[in-house]
């Protein structure tokens, strides 16, 4: 590990390295565990079809919100760190405060098609049902809610603040949720489907005012000049938009695919698989949430072995411990749903395994998409979630009639190792860049203690 540290090219690298693994790796716990309560929370509050909308609520308003960042949630943190390395800081508030812009107009447009006669039919031919148009109106304040959340959250990361991007890109809202949750269930015992929702909208909303507050300040302390370019964000999120919309659709596609054709109940038993198996991954997502803005500047610079060395480092470093979640998936998964959801739960064991075999692929080839959006290319990353979420939907497509949660799982798990795989080689092959862990690196680290 100190070797490691040492390949990070002198102290501030290592210091925001070190901090920053150490507030997400903080943030990232507290927020699965308050997430894996709230999940249980609410199995015990909705019934098992209600549970199952609440779940094709969240992933509408998940793929919405994504929609309406216009790629800036992947963007911002390149603006940002860009802009300030080479000393433009009043051209880093611009784009900050043009991207706000941008992702509130686009929010708000989608959200005035959300509760329209349009916005309707359309929910009501996913679900099959009226129960989402009934909760249309605080679904759009949900997305929009998310949607600022992400830009409050990557505007820290790229000022190299994890600390506030840990707290305002879910801590808060998670713990937030956590909280309201147990306390309804403790004096009510129940909720509906609105309540529930109108909840996790207060929890996020309350994040995000404050985010807000900090954000604000923040800008106080940047240059002021230049014009706020709405048309330079437009340019500049569009081709990340399709690359996040594309990427998140590997993922939350399925679910409305099985939506169609199955029960909410059946819905209920793939979301409660997919919302646990993200502990498989959470080593992983707080890597990803540290190295963007190191990855960046060292690319910039040319070092490209350093690069390598971070990046095969880290995902052996993470691949430890995703491997024994993976096998304790493996031998007690269906004790693990069963006393997370309930014992009605435990039928999510076959779906859960296979959804875990695709995450699984997914640590072990590392961290290429971060390489490939940090080092400009974007597009390869596009392409790879659309040829890749395009087999995968069509795998849920032609398996969810027949069998169901497992069909989407497929489907899902088909179209995460393509995706990761083809961005695994692509690295390889074009930019000479490995990402994947290898034993020869624990051996290394070991050697180096």
């Amino acid at each position: 590990m100190a070797d490691f540290l040492s390949s990070l090219q002198k102290s501030s690298l290592t210091q925001r390295f070190q901090s920053g693994v150490s507030w997400s790796f903080s943030g990232k716990i507290i927020s699965a565990a308050a997430a894996l309560a709230t999940n249980a929370l609410l199995a015990r509050l909705l019934s098992p079809e209600e549970m199952g909308t609440y779940f094709l609520a969240f992933s509408l308003v998940a793929v919405l919100a994504i929609s309406g960042q216009w790629g800036m949630n992947r963007g911002l943190v390149k603006l940002i760190a860009s802009e300030l390395a080479n000393g433009h800081s009043a051209l880093a508030r611009n784009g900050i405060i043009a991207s706000f812009i941008v992702v509130a107009s686009i929010s708000l447009f989608i959200v005035l098609f959300l509760i329209s006669p349009a916005g309707g039919w359309a929910l009501t031919a996913i679900s099959g049902s009226n129960l989402l148009v009934s909760i249309s109106l605080f679904m759009g304040l949900w997305l929009l809610i998310k949607a600022m959340q992400g830009l409050v959250s990557e505007s820290f990361r790229g000022f190299h603040d994890i600390r506030l991007a840990t707290l305002f890109g879910g801590l808060m809202t998670a713990v937030l949720s956590m909280l309201f949750f147990l306390t309804f269930w403790l004096f009510y015992g129940h909720a509906t489907l609105e309540q529930v929702v109108t909840l996790a909208v207060l929890a996020a909303g309350i994040s995000l005012l404050t985010g807000l507050v900090f954000v604000f300040r923040k800008l106080q302390t940047l240059d002021r000049g230049g014009n706020i370019a709405i048309s330079r964000i437009l340019r500049f999120g569009f081709p990340l938009f399709l690359t996040s919309i594309t990427l998140f659709g590997v993922k939350e596609f399925h679910i409305w695919v099985l939506a169609m054709f199955q029960p909410e109940s059946e819905v209920a038993l793939y979301g409660s698989a997919v919302r646990l198996v993200i502990l498989l991954e959470m080593p992983l997502i707080i890597v990803n949430s540290v190295i963007p803005p190191i990855i960046a500047e060292l690319y910039s610079q040319g070092k490209y072995q350093q690069v390598q060395r971070v990046l095969q480092k880290t995902a052996t470093l993470v691949s430890i411990p995703a491997f024994f979640v993976f096998c304790l998936i493996l031998l007690f998964g269906g004790e693990v749903l069963g006393v997370t959801y309930g014992a009605s739960y435990k039928e999510a064991y076959i779906p859960f395994v296979i959804l875990a075999v695709g995450q699984f692929v997914n640590v072990l080839t590392g961290s290429p998409g971060i390489l490939l959006t940090m080092s400009g290319h974007e597009g390869v990353v596009m392409k790879s979630a659309l040829g890749s979420g395009i087999i995968g939907v069509a795998s849920s497509f032609i398996l969810v009639p027949e069998f169901g949660a497992i069909g989407a799982a497929v489907g899902y798990s088909v179209g995460v190792m393509l995706v990761n795989v083809t961005m695994w080689t692509y690295s390889h092959r074009r930019l000479a860049i490995f990402t994947h862990g290898s034993p020869m690196v624990i051996k290394e680290i070991l050697l180096n203690r």
